[in-house]
């Protein structure tokens, strides 16, 4: 079998593998942000809302912004959970 009579996109190139492995690993680090954030806000239904500031609209659109921003942060930073890269290397054997 001749290499050469392969059409191009059977052998991807060393550009586009370095491409697909960084949506990879954005789409892994994306999910464990949204893992999180769910994470986060089952952990605040068990918070009593009783209290000062009762419960309204506007503090559950700030706690939901906030918990978004907390799990993105989070899934960015090299001591993060791990399920990003756990999820990495199990679809990289694909």
């Amino acid at each position: 079998m001749n290499i050469d009579s392969l059409p191009s996109r059977a052998i991807p190139s060393t550009n586009q593998a370095s491409k697909n492995d960084k949506k990879l690993r954005q789409a892994c680090e994306d999910y464990e942000a949204i893992f999180l954030q769910e994470l986060f806000k089952s952990m605040r239904n068990t918070v009593p809302t009783d209290g000062i500031f009762g419960k309204s609209l506007q503090k559950d659109i700030f706690e939901s912004m906030l918990d978004q921003e907390i799990a993105n942060s989070i899934a960015k930073s090299p001591q993060s959970v791990g399920l990003k890269d756990i999820i990495y290397n199990q679809l990289k054997k694909r």
